[in-house]
């Protein structure tokens, strides 16, 4: 009876062995190509950065010879004028660039931008009255209604 036991292990031991060796052997390959994702997005990360690197140096460069071939073409007009055309765009030509509203000299923050909105109702503000807020608090200080309740289907 023990013999006929230890028989049956045999096939159900050497299929479990090799059951654990082919999942052993699919980890290992799930790993491997984890890896390989991990370094193949490393080399597309660095590739970006580097582009982008180039992209500045390349705008830089192009800043560079727009200051030049501007000054070579009006110097000999007023050298005083490009001096100041240029000075005064100098500061100016990042946040053109990026979109940014212009900075105080003094305190080094952004000053906020007006909207087309804030610009038609600035004169609104300046009118401003406090009638209305007078007026509420005193209902409410009252603490009448000064409309009926909604009746009706539905309400309530």
């Amino acid at each position: 009876m023990m013999e006929s036991a230890n028989h049956s292990l045999g096939p159900i031991a050497a299929s479990s062995k090799l059951f654990a060796r082919r999942l052993l052997t699919i980890g290992e390959n799930r790993l491997e190509l984890l890896t390989v994702e991990v370094q193949e997005e490393r080399e597309r990360l660095l590739h970006a950065l580097w582009l982008g690197l180039g992209v500045a140096v390349f705008g830089f460069l192009a800043g560079v010879a727009l200051t030049v071939a501007l000054v070579v073409w009006l110097w000999h007009r007023s050298p005083v004028a490009v001096l100041l055309v240029l000075t005064a765009s100098t500061p100016a030509s990042p946040d053109i660039f990026i979109g940014a509203s212009p900075r105080s000299s003094a305190t080094g923050k952004r000053s906020r931008q007006l909207s087309i909105n804030s610009k038609g109702t600035a004169h609104v503000w300046k009118e401003f009255s406090s009638e209305p807020a007078r007026i509420a608090e005193t209902i409410i200080g009252r603490g009448k209604r000064t409309q009926s309740r909604p009746t009706g289907r539905g309400m309530g």
